[in-house]
């Protein structure tokens, strides 16, 4: 995309602007002409920045530096931001000149690039923590462990996996990380197949997300000091045979990661493999 440019007289009333101004913000010269670069003010800047700029033009300076602006339409753009003052032989200034380079699209591709890097960590630590020659709830709370560490999904240090009774139609919990209540712990030693969160997800075969346990019908188990959480509710399955349930805290109503539900199913079918071949195993110690 071609640079916009915008010429101002020295009080910072538009005088000029190309058309490329236009195909970035989408304000037309008719609309920019007389009115002040505020126009494009975001708010997402730091104050401190506007300062930092008039600071430096004022002393006859160039000022360079990334910006985000706002579209007519109110999306936010990212620019590089290069403002030149010009001035007569006098050195008084007669017009400032700001050039705008969009970065909207490099920064996506460039957080598209880090958010995969962070998934392929996130895998291969998971994968790692299920090759440990450990006990089997030792290598689940070394998987949940590095699941927990993953920033982009925003979950509390606080997990729990039941594993499945396909027969009786039941999850039994098998082990967590974190903090739980008593309360929690007794109640929920065994959760039928089709109650609450995790016992729908059982019966479904699909993940579950929620916002909140206070204000989703399905987050039917309440308990006297439970305070308001979100849930990745993720199904564990190996060939399409339920082997149990992973369950993950949030804050109450946080930020969903989009890629989330690819993630987390992954995963899912990561431990669900680990756990039947650990299974496996032992069966054949036993023998």
């Amino acid at each position: 995309l071609a640079e916009a440019m915008i010429i101002t007289d020295p009080g910072g009333t538009i005088t000029y602007v190309n058309p490329a101004f236009e195909k970035i913000t989408g304000y037309s010269p008719e609309e920019a002409l007389g009115k002040n670069p505020r126009i494009l003010k975001s708010g997402q800047n730091p104050p401190e920045r506007y300062k930092e700029i008039w600071d430096i033009l004022l002393q006859g300076k160039i000022w360079r530096g990334p910006v985000i602006n706002k579209r007519k339409d109110g999306s936010f753009y990212h620019a590089e931001l290069t403002i030149s003052p010009i001035w007569n032989d006098t050195g008084r200034i007669l017009s400032y000149v700001a050039v705008q380079h969009e970065i909207t699209r490099e920064l996506e591709l460039e957080e598209q690039a880090r958010l995969a890097t962070e998934e392929y960590k996130v895998l291969h630590a998971v994968a790692k923590a299920l090759h440990k020659i450990d006990s089997l709830k030792g290598m689940l709370n070394h998987a949940m462990e590095a699941i927990t560490r993953f920033n982009e999904l925003k979950v509390e240090y606080k997990a729990g996996i039941f594993l499945a009774d396909n027969d009786k139609k039941v999850l039994n919990l098998f082990t967590t990380i974190g903090e739980f209540s008593d309360e929690f712990m007794e109640k929920d030693k065994v959760v039928p197949f089709g109650d609450c969160l995790c016992g729908r997800a059982a019966e479904s075969g699909e993940m579950l997300v929620s916002n909140s346990c206070f204000s989703d019908d399905r987050h039917t188990r309440l308990f006297a000091d439970m305070t308001a959480h979100g849930h990745y509710i993720v199904p564990l399955k190996s060939r399409e045979k339920l082997i149990g349930i992973l369950f993950l805290y949030t804050d109450e109503d946080p930020p969903w990661y989009e890629r989330s539900q690819e993630i987390l199913l992954s995963i899912g079918d990561l431990i669900a493999d680990a756990i039947e071949h650990k299974r496996m195993e032992e069966q054949i110690k036993s023998q």
